[in-house]
């Protein structure tokens, strides 16, 4: 697995039978104790995607690199509380990197 911040992590998975990448996003309001490194992770993406398809997963995981760099962003996802209030933020903070 890569843990990307203090608060951040994204186990890898690959799916021969996948057509589209899909993401998904975990929130731990307490934290995990994360292997190896037993970081207390408080944010996951779990990015599944395409056995076949790197140019989708190394976009993917630039895309939340940029934003588990930014702490002020984790703290403000991580405050969302609802799942339409976090992808509203998540897409503003995918806009504001981009730039």
């Amino acid at each position: 697995s890569t843990r990307l911040s203090h608060n951040v992590a994204i186990p890898p998975a690959y799916s021969a039978d996948m057509s589209e990448p899909i993401c998904v996003i975990a929130i731990a309001p307490f934290g995990l104790q994360w292997e190896p490194e037993e970081a207390n992770v408080r944010l996951v993406f779990s990015s599944d995607q395409p056995k076949d398809d790197h140019k989708i997963h190394l976009n993917t995981l630039a895309d939340i690199a940029r934003i588990a760099s930014e702490d002020s962003i984790i703290q403000e996802l991580l405050r969302s509380e609802t799942s339409q209030s976090f992808m509203e933020k998540l897409q503003k903070a995918r806009t504001l990197l981009s730039d």
